[in-house]
C-alpha cells in the first residue's frame, strides 16, 4: 500500500524576506530640492537669512546655492540688515495705510 502512495512532497519553499524599512527621514538633508525652494518662498524676509545660513550646505548639495565665500557670507549679512530696514519700513507704512483707512471710513460714516 505504500508502493501506491509515493514519496511525500517537497516541503514549500520558505517565505521572502520582508522588504527593507523605507529611508528614514527625520533629517532636513533628505527633503527634495523643491520642498525646499518652496519653504524659501513662503518665508518672510526676516527669517530667509536664518534658514539660508542654516541649510547653506544642503542647498549646495543640490546645487541651489554656490560655495560659500566670504563675500558671499558678507552680501548674505548686509543683505539681511536691509530686509529688516525695509520690514520696519514696510510696517510703518502699513500702520500709516490703516490709519487713512480708518479715517476716510470714519469721515463716510459721520
Amino acid at each position: 500500500m505504500s508502493n501506491l502512495i509515493g514519496p511525500p512532497p517537497p516541503p514549500p519553499p520558505p517565505p521572502p524576506p520582508p522588504p527593507p524599512p523605507p529611508p528614514s527621514r527625520k533629517n532636513i538633508k533628505s527633503l527634495p530640492a523643491e520642498l525646499l525652494l518652496d519653504i524659501i518662498h513662503f518665508l518672510q524676509i526676516c527669517d530667509f537669512t536664518s534658514l539660508a545660513l542654516a541649510i547653506y550646505s544642503i542647498l549646495q548639495t543640490h546645487g541651489i546655492a554656490p560655495p560659500m565665500t566670504r563675500d558671499i557670507y558678507m552680501s548674505i549679512m548686509n543683505w539681511q540688515t536691509n530686509a529688516q530696514a525695509q520690514d520696519v519700513q514696510t510696517e510703518d507704512s502699513l500702520t500709516r495705510s490703516r490709519s487713512r483707512v480708518r479715517f476716510q471710513y470714519s469721515d463716510i460714516i459721520l
